[in-house]
């Protein structure tokens, strides 16, 4: 009793034996909802933007330039394909955000997220909540980076059937 019988047979659904797989291999889903009280970057607001990415995936999020604000409201929801061994530390969603200008973005601020709590709790909207916008990149020198951003963030395994249920708004 409790112990593994090598004669009994393989998890399966449909017939298909389930192989433990190794790696965290499938979608990240990601809400960028919004921000609060970020930099004025032309005078009294800015034309802000999101960039996330992860080291080591190819994809990334961006949201859509919201004008003249210094609270946007983006509602985004984007995913990453992501494949990473078990048995190594998950890089952080890295989010960037920008002023977006004809001559050239201005870069604002941006925040590291941690997902490791979206494998260990597969399916369910486990990041929700306000990260504080700092100077990541340490090119803000003169600057005072202000503000915050609502990131959300589930994980859905492949093979994995997603719920495809919204992620709840926190206020």
């Amino acid at each position: 009793e409790g112990e593994f019988d090598k004669n009994d047979p393989a998890p399966s659904v449909d017939g298909l034996v389930i192989e433990p797989s190794n790696r965290y291999e499938g979608e990240l889903h990601i809400g960028i909802y919004n921000a609060r009280d970020i930099i004025p970057d032309d005078g009294k607001t800015s034309d802000p933007y999101c960039e996330v990415t992860i080291q080591g995936c190819r994809g990334k999020v961006k949201t859509k330039t919201i004008k003249k604000t210094i609270n946007p409201n983006w509602k985004h929801l984007d995913t990453i394909s992501v494949d990473f061994p078990k048995d190594k530390a998950l890089p952080p969603l890295h989010l960037l955000m920008y002023d977006d200008d004809a001559l050239g973005d201005d870069y604002i601020g941006g925040c590291e997220v941690d997902w490791t709590k979206c494998v260990k709790t597969q399916g369910k909207w486990v990041v929700n909540d306000d990260f504080q916008l700092i100077d990541i990149k340490g090119k803000l020198k003169d600057v005072q980076v202000s503000g915050t951003v609502y990131v959300q963030a589930k994980f859905v395994q492949r093979g994995m059937v997603d719920d495809k249920k919204p992620p709840p708004i926190l206020d």
